[in-house]
């Protein structure tokens, strides 16, 4: 069972792909009903539906035969985490396995506060506003302690007044680094600056974690990160820190094991902040406001983000 997204919010529906394993069981010009369950974690049913495959010479051919490919309605679901099974209603026994997926309900700022902005385009801003808060251009003369700047586009000429606003005591956010998008770095002095890494070979295993004591996880599991649930969210690019130094806090780490190097772990991070001055430098590699509008987890780790108060 194949599910395209298994973090939804409330009204979405859930698009499914299943197909039962076939060894010589199932007979060529019988139609078979299925049944597709909805259950609740402690195994509750929420709803059933049941469909039919008839087995055709061309289907059996294949080692497994697809009995449904669409989608689910989920409108009656409140937010939580719920499971779909599949199995044949008679004439065989077979099961398509179980499906974990979570229903969210949209989420919005606490409060309407001001996120000033610098080089981010204007859906960003759209998004932010529609997230309940209010946005303003980049203007240092309005900036105080506590502030928050949201961070795209920049040169190298934004710079010195992006250091200045860390010295008044601002939270200063990168969304988000890519390879392109690196000059943010600069603001970190040579000694401590982390390096950007695009260079992750798929031979060697990697996990993320989000780390228990992370400050932007407010409705959202910290722990090893599932990437069914963080589908477009998390990269494969990291941040290498310096091996002593690494950043004040760091929230999301990620850990690639069986690396060719002295200790055969290469570490770093996706999400992690630099204090500098009286402010705070965020650095983010996560897709989040690009994923904020069809997946929670972005959406809720964003809000989180934006809300922080040092």
């Amino acid at each position: 069972t194949y599910a395209k997204r298994t973090s939804l919010f409330c009204g979405e529906r859930l698009s499914l792909s299943i197909s039962l394993a076939n060894e010589d069981v199932l007979e060529i010009g019988r139609t078979y009903p299925i049944r597709i369950g909805i259950f609740s974690e402690d195994g509750a049913t929420i709803g059933v539906s049941t469909h039919e495959i008839t087995v055709t010479e061309e289907l059996a051919k294949g080692f497994s035969i697809p009995v449904f490919c669409g989608e689910l309605d989920t409108e009656a679901l409140d937010e939580g985490s719920y499971r779909v099974r599949v199995e044949l209603a008679e004439g065989a026994y077979a099961e398509g396995g179980v499906l974990s997926f979570s229903v969210f309900a949209h989420r919005s700022a606490a409060q309407k506060r001001r996120i000033f902005v610098r080089g981010v385009g204007e859906d960003t801003v759209q998004l932010l506003e529609n997230l309940g808060f209010e946005t303003e251009p980049f203007e240092l003369s309005k900036l105080s302690t506590g502030d928050t700047v949201l961070v795209r586009e920049i040169g190298e000429g934004d710079l010195n007044e992006l250091m200045q606003a860390l010295e008044r005591g601002v939270h200063l956010v990168a969304d988000r680094i890519d390879a392109e998008h690196t000059q943010i770095l600069l603001l970190i002095e040579e000694a401590r600056r982390p390096t950007f890494n695009h260079d992750v070979d798929w031979l060697y295993h990697k996990e993320t974690v989000l780390a228990p004591s992370g400050r932007f996880y407010r409705g959202v599991k910290t722990g090893l990160a599932d990437p069914t649930f963080y589908s477009g969210v998390l990269v494969e690019p990291i941040l290498i820190a310096p091996v002593e130094d690494s950043p004040d806090v760091t929230d999301v780490l990620s850990i690639e094991t069986g690396h060719p190097s002295e200790s055969g772990t290469m570490f770093g991070f996706q999400l992690g902040s630099y204090r500098i001055g009286m402010g705070m430098l965020t650095l983010n590699l996560l897709r989040l406001t690009e994923r904020a509008r069809e997946n929670p987890y972005a959406e809720r780790i964003l809000i989180n983000l934006l809300e922080y108060m040092q």
